[in-house]
């Protein structure tokens, strides 16, 4: 996950690994790059589509988490931008991850 895809409140290794317990890395958009080049089975990465750090509300932010060696959608979600939904993957969304993988 690169960090500028995370929502802020929510970006660092000890935020998350309170609510999603399984392993992942905050990387860089270079090491993002390098593991789609690779075409690395072992890496899957979020995808977000938002406004940018806009101050507007109301709009959406959509978040992917894609395989980087196929391009396989694994998680899919959106979100209206607010004030308690920032801009990025949210608490639910680790949350919803966490409770898929027990599965």
């Amino acid at each position: 996950m690169d960090k500028e895809e995370l929502s802020p409140g929510l970006n660092t290794e000890a935020q998350i690994k309170a609510i999603y317990p399984y392993k992942f890395k905050i990387t860089t958009r270079e090491d993002v790059e390098e593991a789609i080049d690779r075409k690395d089975t072992n890496v899957v990465l979020l995808h977000k589509v938002g406004p940018e750090g806009t101050r507007k509300r109301d709009v959406r932010c959509y978040k992917a988490i894609i395989g980087a060696s196929d391009a396989r959608l694994y998680y899919f979600s959106w979100h209206m931008i607010s004030d308690k939904a920032k801009e990025g993957m949210l608490a639910k969304d680790f949350q919803k991850l966490a409770k898929a993988k027990k599965k």
